[in-house]
């Protein structure tokens, strides 16, 4: 068995467009209630214009969330934060005074390596309850089939109390952004992500940003009302003002409209019991006038209707004003799995075994699957080949015309050659820095995708007597001819570890001594050896007769010496005893002075 252990990492780096066309409309209104009811309250179903609307943050009895099956993506609390009631998986809540920015780095102009957090409070107009955003791949204009595929975002947050007017910003992030850890009070605790590596294209090194960020600034008004919205955008290190809507209360019931716009209640709403909202002064369950937001961005608009960045992550805040340096208050951080992917791998057996030179050779197969709400485009896989690797060949998936669908697999595969000595890999995460790998276990002893030698080896011998010098004149020597050869029928396996020792059995003194003929000897498939070791048998050297008629006749045999080393594959596993072969002996016997007298013996 092959005990090789590598493994092999895929990553997908995919430049993705959201085009699902799950919602048809005829407007390039974010606000058009045939996608979503920007109204001001929770509750779906009602009518403007002769249209009713059918997608809210909640259903008409308030009891469950009313996004509607053809969302494609929605927040989810961070790991470790508050879970999310089952009625409603995208709320996100954030306790009170339990994450507020601190330190003067803490700015929107800085990249997110520069932001802090501690616990603490914040004034009570700008206390966050919750923060909540969902997306819509909506077909714009041209009906079924036609038009022009844009992606919607909706976003909204409520705020603990409405005694005066607040700020609120949004940032959604194509990398995903984490807490650094559990709030602390007594320091300033860093935000966390995948940096930005070296050679990245729309990022700078180190960067937790990466270009196309947005950031969706408006005021939270104590009577309700909606001046303007300003959009940034994060660019090259900096942040930049990409879009201002003056007059952008969101109006569902009036033709006048903006590619982006924003909602606050103006009078009293009811909150779902669920979300266990209880503001400041009033009514748990009840959201007094100007304390609960909503608002809506056309994002395919935003970048010129091209393509636009898959989201990772979801932050709301509360600001000091809505300049881009703003000081920053509250926040509350979640997850925006916009576009997902997930890889597979595994070894397609069996590997192949390979000589000339030794190396085995590996067949993989994987997918990637869309986990994401809308198709993806331009699928690569990359994968990290083990050092050493060669005829590497890697087949990438096939990416439909139309994007591969939510759901959806596409399969690719590849091999690579390696030779005995392994070697290792590196794990490398997607693009935006969210892991999407998969290893392959390839070599390992007893799987699928490790190789079974079939060792062989064959001993031969013979041997010969011939009168030779010695040191009280003509002596007789028995010389021996040993072959030793790998014959593995794979013609593949190498073996080593062999070593032969030979003994001469005969009656008298110094029968039965061994001698070692080689030691920890490798032989390639195929290859042989011959030693030729020679040895006197003393007692036959002149002296008397040892057999009827004068001659004297002994057994010489060699052997595979298992006790001296064991005879092993090219992976380290020792030869089964079936490959290792019996002690090879031949009879010899000499004549001393010419005196065999037996007949019909040679």
């Amino acid at each position: 068995m092959l005990p090789l252990g590598v493994l092999v990492a895929a990553w997908v780096a995919i430049p993705v467009t959201m085009v699902l066309a799950a919602v048809i409309v005829d407007g390039l209104f974010v606000d058009n209630p045939a996608v979503f009811e920007l109204d001001g309250n929770l509750a779906a179903g009602d009518t403007f214009n002769g249209v009713t609307g059918t997608r809210d943050w909640a259903n008409s009895t308030l009891t469950a969330s009313g996004l509607g099956p053809d969302v494609i993506t929605q927040t989810a609390p961070e790991p470790g934060g508050v879970p999310a009631p089952a009625t409603f998986p995208y709320l996100i809540t954030d306790p009170f005074g339990t994450t507020i920015y601190t330190t003067g780095g803490s700015k929107d102009t800085l990249d997110v390596n520069n932001w802090k957090y501690t616990s603490g409070s914040v004034p009570d107009k700008d206390e966050i309850s919750h923060a909540f955003a969902a997306a819509y791949a909506v077909n714009t204009g041209g009906g079924e089939g036609g038009g022009t595929p844009h992606t919607w975002i909706y976003f909204g947050a409520d705020r603990f109390a409405n005694n005066g007017d607040s700020n609120i910003g949004f940032w959604f992030f194509q990398n995903g952004i984490s807490l650094g850890g559990p709030p602390n009070a007594t320091k300033a605790t860093p935000f966390t992500g995948v940096p930005c590596p070296s050679g990245a294209t729309n990022c700078l090194p180190g960067e937790l940003h990466r270009n196309g960020d947005i950031l969706i600034v408006s005021a939270f008004t104590q009577g309700g009302a909606i001046g303007s919205i300003i959009v940034f955008e994060w660019q090259s290190g900096a942040l930049v003002q990409v879009l201002n809507v003056n007059s952008a209360q969101c109006t569902p019931d009036s033709p006048s409209h903006t590619p982006a716009c924003a909602i606050i209640n103006t009078s009293p709403v009811p909150a779902p019991p669920d979300w266990q909202y209880v503001p400041k002064a009033g009514a748990a369950n009840t959201y007094p006038t100007g304390s609960f937001f909503e608002g809506g961005i056309d994002v395919t608009a935003l970048f010129g209707g091209g393509q636009a960045p898959c989201f990772a992550s979801f932050l709301a805040e509360t600001r000091s004003s809505q300049t881009d340096n703003a000081q920053l208050k509250d926040f509350v951080l979640g997850a925006f799995p916009e576009c997902a992917v997930s890889v597979s791998k595994t070894c397609a057996p069996p590997p192949a075994l390979l000589g000339n030179p030794t190396r085995v050779h590996y067949n993989f197969t994987g997918n990637v699957t869309n986990d994401g709400g809308g198709p993806l485009f331009n699928l690569t896989v990359v994968d990290t080949f083990p050092a050493g690797s060669t005829n590497t060949v890697l087949n990438q998936p096939t990416t439909p015309t139309d994007g591969l669908p939510a759901g959806a697999s596409a399969s690719y595969s590849g091999s690579f050659e390696v030779p005995t000595n392994g070697g290792s890999n590196t794990v490398t995460d997607d693009h935006n820095g969210n892991p999407a790998a998969a290893a392959a276990q390839f070599g390992i002893q007893g799987t699928a995708c490790s190789v079974t030698t079939n060792p062989a080896l064959t001993l031969t011998k013979s041997c010969a007597v011939n009168l030779v010098p010695g040191s009280g004149g003509v002596v007789l020597a028995d010389d021996t001819a040993i072959q030793v050869c790998n014959n593995s029928p794979d013609n593949a396996t190498v073996i080593s570890g062999i070593t032969l020792t030979n003994n001469v059995t005969m009656n008298g003194p110094g029968s039965g001594a061994d001698f070692t003929v080689v030691s920890n000897l490798t032989l390639q498939p195929g290859e042989c050896r011959n030693y030729t070791p020679r040895y006197i048998p003393t007692q036959c050297a002149g002296g008397p007769a040892t057999l009827t008629g004068g001659r004297c006749e002994f057994d010489d045999t060699v052997r595979v010496d298992t006790a001296a080393s064991t005879p092993r594959d090219q992976f380290g596993q020792p030869l089964p005893a079936s490959a290792i072969p019996m002690p090879q002996s031949a009879s010899c016997h000499v004549c001393p002075f010419g005196a065999c007298t037996l007949q019909s013996v040679p």
